[in-house]
């Protein structure tokens, strides 16, 4: 049996659900996808909701899971909070009842804004655990990338051309914003490639200046390791 879950809280969702038992969204089922989903009203129609759950995988909950590990290594035992707290927030307000907060209402509104995904704006820990495995998605990733000699020339409407060369160690990267540079060219073509055989995109995430903030307060943390 097929298992379904919100794309605004993760709850386990069943075919006779109409309403998410967690975060409260209205759903639907959608026949082209064979999926439940939740649906967010604009103006006079139902939308669903875009699909965060790509990471998901037993890798990507191990590379989560690692992160809180390694909060303790490199922040909480490596005298870092004080640079945490400006990049993530206070990691003391509680954390049952954060997560409460989360599982009962749901994410922010505007969490894109602020968060890599909509689970890290639960708390500061599962904020830096979520960029943690993200930033270990962009790094393994063009790392594969590099092995196979990938390039990518992405057609722009710029008048120019968005191109890469996944010729680098990523793990080497003197910036994040190097490994972003790399990594959203090799996203758009991958993601295409994925739609072109019907599938979703491989990773359906938006990385807004906070995001990758957080993604580079990590890469230093490793860089000065």
């Amino acid at each position: 049996m097929e298992v379904f879950s919100c794309q605004a809280c993760g709850q386990a969702l069943y075919f006779e659900n109409v309403r998410c038992e967690r975060c409260g969204h209205t759903l639907g089922y959608v026949p082209e996808k064979s999926a439940i989903t939740a649906l967010e009203p604009r103006g006079s129609l139902w939308t669903a909701l875009p699909d965060t759950t790509a990471d998901r995988t037993l890798l990507g909950h191990f590379r989560h899971e690692i992160g809180h590990y390694f909060w303790n290594v490199l922040v909480q035992d490596s005298g870092n909070l004080e640079t945490f707290h400006k990049a993530f927030g206070d990691e003391k307000q509680d954390y049952g009842a954060a997560l409460q907060s989360y599982y009962s209402n749901g994410p922010s509104a505007d969490w894109q804004r602020h968060f890599v995904t909509a689970y890290a704006g639960a708390h500061p820990w599962e904020d830096f655990a979520e960029t943690w495995a993200h930033y270990l998605h962009i790094v393994d990733t063009l790392q594969t990338a590099r092995a196979f000699g990938v390039k990518v020339q992405v057609p722009s409407d710029l008048q120019s051309e968005i191109e890469t060369a996944i010729d680098f160690d990523p793990h080497a990267s003197p910036t994040i914003e190097h490994l972003i540079g790399a990594w959203l060219p090799l996203c758009f073509a991958v993601n295409s490639l994925n739609r072109s055989m019907g599938h979703t995109d491989i990773y359906p995430f938006v990385l807004g200046p906070a995001a990758i903030g957080k993604l580079g307060y990590i890469h230093g943390l490793i860089q000065n390791r």
